[in-house]
């Protein structure tokens, strides 16, 4: 008499499912602290840039350069990290570039609309991004489903083949 090993499947089952999920999380959590870390880096890193550019605009900060960081952020890692990268962007530039350099007055109020102007597009950018992003989970979710269904499917046409043949050789 053979010993029965189907009752180990099982548990052996539910490990493989439970590493699999663990794996998934694992990537998801390194997915959102690499975007959360970035959405912090781009912007210093954008400052950084934009105080070495040789170039004299004045005392005009290029508010504009800031939206890089913001918009690739916001694409690769949704909503959240775009918030993120426009709240650090906002107090980088309102203290950094805006004049008075050094503090969050505004000597000017063009500087204030165009600083409030870059919070508004970092915004919109995000919340946008935050959409696309849960699209795509949600596409990439139907997708599996539809591939495990036509996987099923085809099995279940296997199986009706094979039971046709068994009948035909039956009779």
């Amino acid at each position: 008499m053979k010993p029965d090993h189907g009752a180990d499947r099982p548990i052996k089952a539910t490990r493989v499912s439970h590493f699999l999920r663990s794996i998934s999380l694992n990537a998801k959590v390194s997915k959102a602290v690499v975007a959360y870390g970035l959405a912090g880096l781009l912007p210093i890193l954008t400052l950084y840039l934009r105080l070495r550019i040789l170039v004299d605009f004045g005392e005009r900060p290029l508010l504009i350069l800031f939206m890089l960081p913001i918009v690739c952020v916001a694409l690769a890692g949704g909503m959240g990290p775009g918030l993120v990268a426009t709240l650090v962007t906002a107090l980088l530039t309102g203290y950094f570039m805006i004049p008075p350099i050094g503090s969050f007055g505004f000597a000017a109020t063009h500087d204030l609309f165009q600083w409030g102007l870059l919070i508004v597009n970092g915004l919109l950018v995000s919340a946008a991004s935050g959409m696309l992003y849960r699209i795509r989970q949600e596409e990439s979710m139907r997708r599996q489903q539809l591939e495990s269904a036509l996987s099923l499917s085809r099995r279940h046409q296997e199986l009706l083949s094979r039971s046709k043949e068994r009948q035909r050789h039956l009779a």
